[in-house]
């Protein structure tokens, strides 16, 4: 367990390094911001939001990243081209880490490619997400953008069990790298419980085998058990949506998408724990670990 068959990739985007070993490198931590229903959202078209609100999310998230030694990113969700713009501007005039461009459509997120081509910012951008079925456009659009980091989603039409997942992985990479996007996230693609399962063996069997970062929205697996929060309470439905993070994490996870910015309070701590955990074995084996890991940290928690 924990020995994979080829080198890991590890990708720098702007200043946080994703991928390696498990063990060695600490789970990057994304969070999304401006969401369908976000309570700080005032206006999903226009783009109006409580900024002192937004700041505080984002301040948290930062504050719980320096804490414990999990890197952090933001996910920027938005449903209008308006409202991209607003939000990007927002965000990368208050925060300093890598963005996710996460427009809830093509035509959204290729309007935030617009902007973030005018800002000047490509090197902090994450577009998410292209697919094994994105059309070449968009694809051309992100490499007009200069933007060379994506995630890559490997779920849709025909893409169902872990297996299906790989292969998507290792064919589409090619795609990619073609349109000068080289530094490539997967995303294993979480859509309820049973696909948890899948998503987590087809991130360990990724790395396995051509050696990229790897990840999920591992929260998707509780988001969709409608039934939990009534019947169990909103805190039981939150102790779930950590455990299914964790679980994609001890396959081998180098990112999570764990959701709403609000559980960064849940999430942080709770991953920080496993990524210390996970070192020792590493550690025994020889390896050394960095200072900076959540294994010297979570002590002053």
């Amino acid at each position: 367990m924990w020995r994979l068959s080829c080198k890991q990739k590890i990708f720098d985007i702007y200043g946080v390094k994703v991928g390696g070993e498990p063990g060695l490198r600490p789970v990057v931590l994304i969070g999304s911001i401006f969401y369908h229903k976000h309570s700080i959202v005032l206006d999903e078209s226009r783009g109006l939001f409580k900024e002192d609100e937004a700041k505080r999310l984002l301040d948290n998230q930062l504050e719980l990243s320096q804490r414990t030694g999990n890197p952090c990113m933001v996910d920027v969700v938005a449903s209008t081209p308006e409202a991209m713009r607003r939000y990007l501007e927002y965000v990368s005039d208050n925060t300093s880490i890598p963005i996710l461009l996460g427009g809830i459509t093509d035509k959204v997120r290729i309007a935030g490619l617009d902007y973030v081509r005018e800002a000047g910012i490509a090197d902090r951008i994450i577009y998410n997400s292209v697919n094994p079925h994105s059309k070449d456009d968009e694809l051309e659009a992100i490499n007009k953008a200069d933007v060379s980091a994506t995630i890559l989603l490997t779920f849709g039409p025909g893409i169902i069990g872990w297996r299906h997942r790989v292969e998507a992985a290792d064919k589409f990479v090619e795609k990619l790298k073609g349109y000068g996007i080289d530094k490539i996230l997967i995303d294993t693609g979480v859509l309820d419980v049973p696909s948890l399962g899948s998503a987590s063996m087809a991130i360990w069997s990724i790395k396995d085998r051509i050696g990229y970062p790897s990840g999920c929205g591992a929260h998707n697996a509780v988001a969709s058990w409608k039934s939990l929060r009534r019947s169990m309470g909103r805190e039981v439905r939150d102790l779930c949506g950590v455990s299914a993070s964790i679980l994609a994490i001890a396959a081998g996870a180098d990112f999570i998408l764990y959701g709403p910015i609000e559980y960064s309070t849940l999430v942080f701590p709770a991953v920080a724990m496993v990524d210390a955990a996970l070192s020792q074995v590493k550690l025994e084996d020889g390896s050394r670990v960095d200072r900076t890991h959540p294994r010297y940290r979570i002590g002053r928690i």
